[in-house]
């Protein structure tokens, strides 16, 4: 008993040095559900305040999700898309920012493909973009490739 006691006081006084806090940093759409990306509900667990403008998370879409607006992704990223993602604007990705559509995952972008030097997408699903695909950085240095 004392020694589980010691060990749970251990654990935790690591846990508040600084430099070992640990939270979440990543966000997922509820599972086959419908709605919008700026809604806190269709999140789960809730995000509070939906950003559409992303730096350092990780997002998983597990429902039919919809952004009314541009989307960009900065610091190093991952979107991952199980179900489907429609951005009615640019999706814009800087660099280490990837994305993968998993099986029967859909991916619709109603503006431009925006990507900074190189952004690696792993489509087994579909990938659609109604605008064009711009290779960005300071040179035109993007590059989008494929497995």
């Amino acid at each position: 008993m004392i020694v589980q006691i010691k060990r749970i006081i251990l654990l935790l006084w690591i846990l508040c040095l600084p430099g070992y806090v640990v939270f979440s940093q990543s966000h997922s759409t509820k599972n086959n559900y419908t709605g919008d990306w700026a809604t806190p509900t269709s999140w789960s667990p809730t995000w509070p305040v939906p950003q559409t403008n992303v730096n350092n998370l990780d997002i998983t879409i597990n429902g039919y999700i919809t952004v009314n607006g541009p989307l960009s992704f900065s610091g190093t990223c991952v979107l991952t898309i199980n179900d489907t993602l429609v951005i009615k604007g640019d999706l814009s990705l800087a660099n280490n920012c990837d994305f993968t559509i998993n099986n029967n995952g859909i991916l619709i972008v109603r503006g431009n493909l925006i990507v900074d030097k190189h952004a690696e997408m792993i489509a087994n699903g579909y990938f659609i973009v109604t605008g064009n695909i711009i290779k960005g950085g300071p040179n035109g240095e993007g590059s989008l490739t494929s497995n």
